[in-house]
C-alpha cells in the first residue's frame, strides 16, 4: 500500500492496473497470469497477495 513512505510506484496497488489488463484481455489461471505480468513483481508471494487481493481463483 502507498504510504508516506512507500511510493505509489513501489506499492502493491501499482500492480493491480497490469493485472486487471491481462484479464480483461483474456481469462486465464494464475500461473499463466504470474507468466505475463512477473516482471511487475519482486517474487512470486508479491503475486500471491496481489491475486489474493484481485479475487483470481
Amino acid at each position: 500500500m502507498p504510504s508516506k513512505v512507500t511510493d505509489y510506484k513501489e506499492s502493491t496497488l501499482a500492480s493491480l492496473p497490469k493485472i486487471m489488463k491481462k484479464l480483461n484481455e483474456q481469462a486465464m489461471n494464475p500461473q499463466d497470469l504470474y507468466k505475463r505480468t512477473r516482471r511487475c513483481f519482486d517474487d512470486v508471494g508479491e503475486f500471491v497477495g496481489q491475486v489474493q487481493n484481485v479475487g483470481v481463483n
